[in-house]
């Protein structure tokens, strides 16, 4: 069996090693190209990050100043960890969930938001009216065009940028399945006109690995 995933795969991922362990030959690569961009903020109460790029740019730029720090996901929460830090605040990785949650923390505070140039802002635009929002643009991100199609029998889609990058190019093909790493993803695969999506439990690659075991 095959899969392919829109992520560059480290010799140590899970998702890699899982199915490589089932027997499943993977592929990965991102469709997107990231590029930090030069940004300033003023003193806040929480910085809330939505993705390890979103960490990644910010500290290659900023000093950690006391402030509290929240996450999107486990996944954030242990690359938090890479820069000696420690979340705060962990989400579940869905912005439906998270959102309240956060807020019985946050509400009333000042919290900046550092997001990429096509951010969704999902967690900002739920709880805007009773924070006091800061955005800072971090990083850009944009769709790679000159890819391969992919013949794998699973599609692993890691973001709906992902998911445009690839549909705006190719063709659902016979019998391939779709795996999103949550529910943003699939509603924009849903969107697409796809059906029968499967979405992971977590957002992290053991969970889409055991997705994608699940199919066969």
């Amino acid at each position: 069996m095959t899969a392919f995933i829109t992520r560059d795969l480290a010799p140590d991922s899970d998702f890699l090693y899982l199915l490589s362990r089932e027997g499943w030959q993977v592929n990965g690569f991102s469709l997107l190209e990231f590029e930090g961009v030069p940004f300033s903020y003023p003193r806040v109460d929480w910085i809330f990050f939505y993705s390890k790029n979103g960490i990644k740019f910010f500290f290659e730029q900023e000093e950690y100043a006391n402030e509290k720090l929240a996450v999107m996901s486990k996944a954030s929460a242990e690359y938090l960890l890479e820069y000696n830090m420690k979340a705060d605040f962990i989400g579940t990785g869905d912005a439906d969930t998270t959102a309240p949650t956060f807020l019985k923390m946050a509400k009333g505070k000042r919290v900046l938001f550092p997001h990429a140039k096509n951010s969704r802002h999902s967690i900002r635009k739920i709880i805007e009216n009773e924070i006091d929002v800061i955005d800072v643009l971090v990083y850009e991100n944009r769709k790679i065009t000159d890819f391969p199609p992919s013949n794998a029998a699973v599609l692993v889609f890691t973001s709906p940028m992902n998911v445009e990058a690839y549909f705006e190019k190719y063709e659902l093909k016979e019998k391939q399945k779709l795996v999103a790493i949550g529910h943003t993803t699939a509603t924009k695969l849903a969107e697409l006109g796809f059906e029968n999506i499967k979405i992971a439990i977590e957002p992290n690659e053991m969970a889409l690995a055991e997705t994608v075991l699940s199919i066969y």
